[in-house]
């Protein structure tokens, strides 16, 4: 039996597509925000096939990084929550988990030929199915997020890396001033209109 949630809860990737564009259906997102145990469709995915090519795409990144000498987070270690109030007033809580993040340092050159030395801070996401806008959409709201959510980010200025299978061009995004206005909606206690294509596995 579904049951609400004492406060609504948030999962990034729940609502990247509706920010993208890719889906129109704001209810189904709205229904996962708000409640727990709720009737779903019997789904086809294969989970463990994901996750194999989920870990080798992460394996990859990872090398390259801790191979430029940087210091490297996986997944559970950058787990985080956000209590999250809109400018409307609606609560929310925002949980979320990059796949990886890495700091150290790197060499900067200047117009004038000079090198120096500057900070490095990256999130990386890996994506193992077919570029999306919202795999980037994804990335940018844990650039946003993190530096919220955790203290001694509060600071940092986050690049970012979305990595693709072999073949497929990674995407590279440098720190940004996004906003997360679009958290505010799924707070909202007004049920949204649902859409005639939404089904009860939101």
């Amino acid at each position: 039996m579904r049951r609400k949630r004492e406060k609504p809860f948030i999962w990034p990737s729940w609502i990247t597509k509706l920010i993208a564009g890719e889906d129109h259906c704001h209810w189904k997102s709205w229904l996962k925000s708000h409640y727990q145990y709720y009737d779903k469709t019997p789904s086809t995915f294969d989970s463990a096939m994901w996750n194999v090519k989920h870990t080798t795409l992460l394996r990859s990144r990872v090398d390259v990084l801790t191979g430029m000498g940087h210091r490297v987070l996986i997944e559970d270690q950058n787990s985080a929550k956000l209590d999250y109030c809109s400018n409307a007033g609606d609560n929310c809580v925002i949980s979320f988990k990059p796949d990886i993040l890495a700091f150290g340092q790197e060499p900067a050159f200047s117009g004038h030929g000079d090198v120096g030395i500057v900070e490095f801070a990256e999130i990386a996401d890996a994506k193992s199915g077919k570029p999306k806008t919202s795999d980037s959409v994804q990335l940018w709201l844990y650039m946003i997020l993190l530096p919220l959510a955790v203290p001694d980010y509060a600071n940092t200025k986050f690049s970012g890396c979305v990595v693709y299978k072999e073949g497929v061009p990674n995407v590279d995004y440098p720190s940004t001033g996004a906003r997360i206005d679009h958290f505010s909606r799924l707070g909202e206690e007004q049920v949204p209109t649902r859409s005639h294509n939404s089904d009860r596995s939101a």
